[in-house]
């Protein structure tokens, strides 16, 4: 019952659904990664819903790989609070729904108003003047401490990148993006970034 980051799974509620509704990925989530907490250092499971706001969660590792609580819920017949789904047990339309969630949706509105404001209120840090009127898109990749937030950084700006920011976020890593349109450079930064963020999470196993 091992997790890896892309697995999808299904909560134990998804079973009292209706025939009609388990058409859709009511219930289903994305395994995003685990991560470890900096303060208890407890190990934490992040994920993102696949229906609704596509929202993204952290849960404790122990209490998403507990069994279901039969007392509370004795008609479930699931062993455990969340199970894998097998990809090919998924239908074409909830694969088609993931494949939309991850094209459009990284944040939920209500976060990513938060992170706005955030963006709005912060200050620019002492090394670049005020004046120089740097892009906020570079400026967060920059300021980004590791790779995975870069890669964060990115999943957030997607929809609102241009050549000349991922030129300069490619030149910033020494790395080169092919010409092309800008949804494939995007995607080329991005792989470029996630592959080493493994290695760097590796690094510090």
């Amino acid at each position: 019952r091992r997790l890896h980051a892309g697995d999808v799974v299904k909560h134990f509620k998804r079973e009292t659904l209706s025939d009609e509704d388990r058409k859709s990925n009511v219930y289903l989530y994305k395994i995003v990664g685990l991560a470890k907490h900096s303060e208890t250092k407890e190990m934490l499971v992040i994920y993102q819903s696949l229906y609704g706001d596509f929202a993204m969660y952290a849960r404790p590792y122990d209490m998403f790989m507990s069994k279901v609580d039969r007392e509370k819920y004795p008609e479930v017949t699931a062993v455990y609070r969340f199970e894998k789904v097998d990809r090919g047990e998924l239908s074409a339309n909830e694969n088609q729904s993931e494949i939309k969630s991850e094209r459009k949706v990284y944040i939920s509105a209500e976060d990513e108003a938060q992170v706005e404001k955030l963006l709005a209120d912060r200050e620019m840090p002492d090394f670049i003047e005020k004046e120089d009127n740097v892009d906020e898109r570079l400026l967060m990749f920059l300021e980004a401490e590791n790779f995975a937030a870069k890669l964060e950084v990115l999943n957030f700006y997607r929809n609102r990148m241009d050549d000349k920011v991922i030129n300069a976020m490619a030149a910033s890593l020494d790395t080169i993006v092919p010409e092309g349109d800008v949804e494939e450079r995007f995607k080329s930064l991005r792989n470029y970034v996630s592959t080493q963020a493994k290695f760097e999470c590796n690094r510090f196993r």
